[in-house]
């Protein structure tokens, strides 16, 4: 249920630079069908309330009705059901935020036909948290479009061993392991492991359930992700191996720990959201405090890729938590 705007009438004033782009009336755009998701998760509110004071930053992308049904005709009685005479192709959270919040009318941007299907599968990969298959699924048609994993790369801002683990989740990993991974029961990285040297997807399973009943525990290690590398071949001073020293972990761990690394991940992509909507270095100070709050430690204590997005150096982030 849509709450309540504290907001009605004009859009707040923007900076000239942002003044210069169209404005077009919310009345006149729906959010584009081919990459719905939940807006109203994460940081949804504090979305809302920094659109109401500052308004949209960033021009969202649009286009008209009948291209965006001539690219996604299974979309089409959807949008068609509608008024508007446009679909936001990049920018779909701020335009719930902008419903949200009471404003009038955004600031929009024509986006070309021909990168069309580019912009919205970019947005879908860049711009929130996917589930892994479908970021999968998306990452392997920008590669397509793009006309290979370099370009593709390049064009998303990643490594190219990114993609190509992306690529591989969905070509290599037997079935059974890309759902654990969907599940959050196993990180995207482990899977790829016990895919290697091309094992067949009985022996990827089989090495899985050996490594999580008994055969050696995974491990987490620094960074937080569940390591499934298998016994470490080392020795001791007694010959036993180091993994056969490790105690055995609770069998709940490796979940927690795959869900603390994929809450790690969104929380870099939501600074970055913020960032990209204008949201000051105070508030975003204010906000990761708030974090490390519930952490019980410094913000310089939190990942170093959260502070990272959100441009904070270690001494800034220490001046930013007391």
């Amino acid at each position: 249920m849509a709450r309540q705007s504290r907001f009605t009438g004009q859009s707040p004033a923007r900076p000239e630079s942002i003044q210069r782009a169209a404005e077009m009336p919310l009345d006149l755009l729906v959010g584009s069908p081919a990459n719905r998701r939940d807006e109203t998760q994460d940081d949804a509110d504090e979305l809302v309330d920094a659109i109401r004071a500052q308004g949209v930053l960033q021009p969202l992308g649009i286009v008209t009705v009948e291209t965006f049904c001539e690219t996604w005709p299974e979309h089409a009685a959807e949008v068609q059901a509608s008024e508007a005479r446009h679909v936001v192709v990049n920018g779909n959270r701020r335009l719930w935020a902008a419903r949200e919040a009471g404003l009038a009318t955004v600031p929009v941007h024509q986006v070309r036909t021909a990168d069309l299907r580019v912009a919205v599968l970019s947005e879908n990969v860049n711009r929130r948290a996917m589930s892994p298959l479908a970021e999968a699924d998306a990452v392997a048609e920008l590669v397509e479009l793009h006309g290979g994993q370099v370009a593709a790369a390049k064009a998303l801002g990643r490594s190219q061993g990114w993609i190509s683990g992306r690529v591989k989740l969905r070509k290599q990993v037997a079935p059974e392991l890309q759902q654990k991974v969907e599940a959050g029961e196993l990180a995207i990285d482990d899977a790829l492991k016990l895919a290697k040297k091309g094992k067949s997807h009985a022996d990827q399973v089989a090495d899985y359930q050996a490594l999580i009943s008994g055969g050696g525990q995974p491990e987490v290690n620094e960074d937080g992700a569940v390591d499934l590398s298998g016994p470490d071949k080392s020795t001791a001073g007694n010959g036993r191996s180091k993994r056969s020293q490790s105690a055995q972990l609770h069998p709940g761990l490796p979940k927690a720990a795959a869900n603390a690394a994929k809450a790690v991940r969104e929380l870099v992509l939501a600074v970055g959201d913020a960032r990209r909507d204008g949201t000051s270095e105070d508030e975003l100070r204010a906000i990761l405090k708030g974090v490390a709050d519930g952490l019980g430690v410094d913000v310089d204590g939190l990942p170093p890729a959260v502070l990272a997005a959100a441009k904070l150096d270690g001494s800034q982030a220490s001046s930013g938590s007391h």
